[in-house]
């Protein structure tokens, strides 16, 4: 606060942001289901050493089946402690934590209080039916209040990376429009007006009639389109280059070619 009483731009924000605070809900903030990184507790002890050298998290919720019958949470020093006593011979099961279950209506600052008294880090949040809807962090609520934390584990990821052969990685939560620009390919007035908002991951489920598999491509907007990376079903990047101009209707070639 300044001396005249008046609040700096920093304390405004944050003031703001406690305000709005109290109405967020735990749905706003998850990680959705298709994203939760989980151990099956039927995975072997090699799969379970694997996923946890190629997932850099603190603990892991583990399921039973499918990830709406989680079971615990795996706190992975504690596992990891337990497989050099043990070896092989380690069961997850007796080193589960307890999960905590919460409803996607509920707020985070009625949340916040009762995680940090159990010393929860994780809960899980379902929906109207019991299903998994996806989890919420320790660090989504506070990154909600007080702005983005930055840890030395986070990675910055490149919406547009062009590679050594010409090609582009592209985010597919990029924007099409945004790519266009980039790569220099010109587009009259009412295809931007068609395009709109549209994200690149959006444009390639719509021009196939059903869900692509990685290397599918197709041509749109004088671009080729290659799934280069997917994560179950959902398309995280995609290969594009620019080539010459083709009628504005998607062509398709690959797993999905009719």
């Amino acid at each position: 606060m300044t001396e005249d009483g008046v609040l700096d731009e920093e304390q405004g924000e944050l003031i703001s942001s406690a305000l709005q605070f109290r109405d967020v809900t735990v749905e706003s903030i998850l990680t959705s289901r298709m994203d939760i990184d989980g151990i099956d507790i039927n995975m072997s002890q090699e799969e379970v050493l694997r996923f946890i050298r190629n997932h850099n998290h603190s603990r892991l919720p583990v399921y039973e089946g499918t990830v709406d019958n989680i079971i615990g949470i795996l706190q992975i020093k504690k596992y990891i402690r337990a497989y050099i006593r043990m070896g092989k011979a380690v069961s997850i099961k007796p080193l589960l934590d307890d999960a905590y279950f919460v409803h996607q209506s509920t707020k985070i600052s009625d949340l916040l209080p009762v995680m940090s008294k159990r010393k929860l880090n994780i809960a899980v949040v379902t929906d109207n039916y019991g299903g998994t809807l996806g989890i919420v962090t320790i660090e989504d609520i506070l990154e909600e209040l007080v702005g983005e934390i930055w840890d030395e584990d986070d990675r910055v990821i490149e919406n547009i990376v062009r590679l050594p052969d010409g090609t582009y990685s592209v985010n597919a939560e990029e924007h099409l429009i945004d790519v266009l620009d980039e790569l220099n390919v010109k587009y009259t007035d009412e295809q931007e007006a068609e395009i709109g908002n549209k994200l690149m991951g959006e444009l390639t489920y719509e021009a196939f009639t059903e869900i692509p598999k990685e290397k599918d491509s197709f041509t749109a907007y004088g671009l080729e389109i290659t799934v280069q990376k997917m994560v179950h079903h959902r398309i995280t990047r995609l290969l594009v280059k620019k080539v010459e101009p083709v009628p504005n209707v998607p062509q398709m070639k690959g797993g999905n070619e009719p």
